[in-house]
């Protein structure tokens, strides 16, 4: 086989997957919690996931969203005029980016191999989860714990005769 027989045959193709963010739901104990200004936040998601307290009061200093935006109800019998979920504070949207590559020989006269290759998230970008929502508990409140997004190859191939 030539070299131009390993340079012809290739074939490339990929997508893009991009999604939004789902739109948050503040919890509290005593139910949902009294919002007192916007708290979304603009900026690059990987400075505000929450990683980051004071040693002393061990409040959380990069949370995702303003955590100080809210005010518990006075009581779980109380009805806030707050909405289930806030359209204005989402969780992270994210972006795929997906490849194929295959080669297909012809090893004999009526003998082929294909071979073939897909990416996803090639480029290995991380996937943010969604923040804590529930302000009863301090240490998750508008802090992203989870995350992945990471690369996944997968290698086949295929004999037809």
């Amino acid at each position: 086989m030539s070299w131009r027989g390993w340079v012809e045959g290739w074939s490339v193709s990929g997508y893009l997957n991009a999604r939004s963010g789902s739109p948050l739901s503040i919890s509290h104990t005593n139910g949902r919690p009294i919002r007192l200004r916007n708290a979304a936040k603009s900026g690059d998601v990987a400075s505000r996931l929450g990683n980051q307290r004071d040693p002393v009061t061990r409040k959380v200093l990069n949370p995702y969203f303003d955590i100080d935006a809210f005010q518990p109800s006075p009581t779980q019998y109380w009805v806030t005029p707050e909405p289930p979920q806030l359209d204005e504070l989402r969780g992270p949207g994210g972006l795929g980016r997906n490849l194929s590559l295959s080669k297909e020989v012809r090893l004999w006269e009526r003998l082929k191999l294909q071979i073939r290759g897909e990416f996803t998230n090639f480029t290995n970008s991380p996937s943010w989860g969604s923040p804590g929502t529930n302000m009863s508990n301090a240490s998750t409140f508008g802090v992203i714990e989870s995350g992945g997004g990471g690369r996944s190859v997968q290698m086949s191939a295929r004999l037809t005769f």
